[in-house]
């Protein structure tokens, strides 16, 4: 039984990854949207997730969907203007360090939502 739970957190923690990963991707090129279907699909496949396994990620998933699009939204912004502050003509080394870590925090921000979200998958 406690495997079977480990193999449901990691599941779970994976698909939670992938949404995390292919929506920041999607924010950058919009044609790639219409993939992250087809990728959940094939993961829950592979886990061999029950449909009620599924319906409690999903559920978790929803509840969390404004704050994962927040989050996903400032690490976006954020490395957009890390590639700006690189490729911009009076570059200099303070203005990309500032950048970095700016980047560095949307990604520690989200990590921490990541944790989150690993812990309610192993409560339900």
């Amino acid at each position: 039984m406690k495997t079977k739970t480990i193999f449901i957190v990691t599941a779970a923690a994976i698909i939670a990854g992938g949404l995390i990963v292919t929506t920041s991707l999607a924010a950058e090129n919009p044609a790639a949207g219409p993939l992250r279907g087809q990728m959940f699909k094939r993961i829950a496949e592979r886990l061999d997730l029950t449909a009620d396994q599924k319906a409690q990620i999903k559920i978790i998933l929803a509840g969390e969907k404004d704050t994962l699009k927040s989050l996903l939204g400032q690490l976006h912004d954020a490395r957009k203007d890390l590639r700006e502050a690189i490729q911009a003509g009076d570059a200099n080394e303070s203005s990309v360090r500032a950048a970095s870590a700016k980047a560095a925090s949307a990604e520690a921000d989200l990590a921490v939502e990541r944790m989150k979200l690993s812990a309610k998958f192993r409560l339900s």
